[in-house]
């Protein structure tokens, strides 16, 4: 079967280094995205029509990575940040929780995550050049418990859950892999892991990624200029061709929930390569089949235990 095909176009002409970690929180009609090295937090609210309005930048110091929303969105986020995880306010203030990645050898950092139905956050962490095997995957309980679920990883990247919540899908962008575990929604265990998608080398490399409401993974190739929807089984339904060649996260919302937004990057790009992709680093969106779930928020308390 042919994939279906698509062409998102840019929606916000900020130009970030290293866009990532796009969420949508419904409860505020608001979009949520970061510029990893630089250490900005953008937000913006969405219109009727899916378009982003005013947007508001935090400056909170490198490297700010996953952004998770907290039980009342007036309150801010938990972010990833640096080696450890925080919290920022929405006037700016940031309160370091955890530094798991500091005792680790080598030089390392946290980057994307996600939380579960019950409100666990589940965060994965890299070596700063990618180095194999360096990441680790952790959980955080809703007791405040920080623990080690999977290592070593090297590239700990998108997460999502099935709609049933009894799968968990997970990208290690150094392996190009989406495996897939079976997931105890009472114990946050994972099991059985088997790889769903293996990216080819020439296609580029599996970055952040979400699900939609009929359980198909929408997952940003890096390096690919694409965001690819596949069906649980691995097997490709659409693609949605980004004019950018680094697409890094994606994330369902909008009115109808069915606008796929789209981070990409400039970092790493020659002059020439951005004089052909002058829109590389902004925000890029198109309506897709199906809608997807808002990004749910971190209902753990806020004193984390580091892991040990």
């Amino acid at each position: 079967m042919t994939p279906h095909r698509l062409t998102a176009q840019c929606c916000c002409h900020l130009r970030l280094e290293l866009g990532e970690g796009v969420r949508f929180d419904a409860r505020r009609d608001e979009l949520i995205w970061v510029d990893v090295h630089r250490g900005l937090l953008h937000t913006g609210r969405l219109a009727d029509d899916g378009s982003v309005g005013a947007i508001e930048v935090l400056d909170v110091g490198g490297p700010l990575t996953a952004v998770f929303p907290l039980p009342d969105p007036a309150d801010g986020w938990l972010v990833g940040h640096g080696q450890g995880i925080a919290t920022l306010t929405r006037d700016g203030q940031l309160r370091p929780l955890a530094k798991p990645e500091q005792h680790r050898p080598g030089h390392t950092r946290m980057n994307d995550g996600a939380c579960d139905a019950r409100g666990r956050l589940l965060i994965g962490s890299m070596e700063y050049a990618g180095a194999a095997d360096q990441g680790q995957l952790y959980r955080v309980d809703l007791d405040g418990r920080l623990t080690v679920v999977l290592s070593p990883t090297t590239i700990s990247n998108g997460l999502c859950w099935s709609p049933d919540g009894a799968t968990m899908y997970f990208i290690d962008s150094g392996p190009r892999t989406v495996t897939a575990f079976a997931y105890d929604a009472d114990t946050g265990d994972l099991h059985d892991p088997h790889v769903v998608v293996q990216v080819s080398d020439e296609d580029g490399v599996p970055d952040g990624m979400c699900i939609d409401d009929e359980g198909c993974l929408w997952v940003a190739i890096w390096g690919g200029g694409q965001v690819r929807r596949y069906a649980p089984d691995g097997s490709l339904l659409a693609q949605v061709d980004v004019p950018a060649k680094q697409p890094s996260c994606c994330a369902l919302g909008g009115p109808g929930r069915n606008t796929i937004y789209i981070t990409t990057a400039r970092v790493g790009l020659t002059e020439t390569e951005l004089s052909y992709q002058p829109h590389a680093g902004c925000l890029f969106a198109v309506e897709v089949p199906a809608p997807g779930p808002p990004v749910l928020p971190y209902r753990g308390p806020l004193d984390i235990t580091d892991a040990t």
